[in-house]
């Protein structure tokens, strides 16, 4: 006790944060060496699937995106907004190839466009039927948030879990769009300029 009692009272504390320090990096890195073997395949399928879009922008709302591609002839999918109005709608597919893009359709219940290019797009998502998650499980959320790819550079990737998966039923007065059906929450940030569009997929790399 008297040998305990003559040691400086902030060395036990600098013992515990160096020993706290060293398994938060052990820790970290087999995290990330895991993580990185789990989900190789579901990165590799979003980022052939996904397209960078960039349009028009006005005050803060910036004119770049995200979609996926739907069809094997050139067909993505991306949300309605501002950036869908420019002249000329750029997409760079995932080979960093450049395209004149023309919108084919638009969904204001769902905040939605189908725009297409003069290009074939043999990689593509099949849209399901029905959602392939449940409750507890892994998703990535794939997307060009901040514009962080202009042309072949792989699109960023956020990790999240699926919180809830219910129904809501919402009028246009109370919300800024009307919708009616099932929804996934998400504990990734997915609503980042850029971001919308993007891919959600799970562990398979299904949408």
């Amino acid at each position: 006790m008297m040998l305990v009692n003559k040691l400086p009272r902030r060395r036990p504390i600098a013992l515990a944060a160096l020993m706290g320090m060293l398994l938060f990096s052990v820790g970290s890195a087999t995290a990330q060496e895991t993580v990185g073997g789990i989900f190789a395949k579901a990165n590799e399928v979003a980022q052939s699937r996904c397209v960078k879009i960039f349009g028009a922008s006005i005050g803060r709302v910036e004119g770049y995106g995200t979609g996926i591609i739907v069809s094997d002839e050139g067909h993505s999918l991306t949300t309605s907004g501002v950036m869908l109005s420019a002249r000329n709608i750029c997409v760079v597919t995932p080979d960093g190839k450049t395209h004149i893009a023309k919108v084919e359709r638009r969904s204001n219940d769902i905040q939605t466009a189908l725009l297409k290019i003069d290009a074939a797009t043999p990689d593509h998502f099949t849209l399901p039927e029905a959602l392939p998650v449940d409750k507890g499980d892994w998703v990535l959320a794939v997307s060009n948030l901040f514009k962080v790819a202009d042309g072949r550079e792989p699109l960023s990737v956020n990790l999240g879990v699926i919180s809830l998966r219910t129904s809501v039923d919402t009028k246009r007065g109370t919300q800024s769009i009307p919708f009616k059906g099932e929804v996934l929450l998400i504990d990734a940030i997915t609503s980042n300029p850029g971001a919308g569009g993007g891919a959600v997929v799970d562990v398979e790399g299904r949408l």
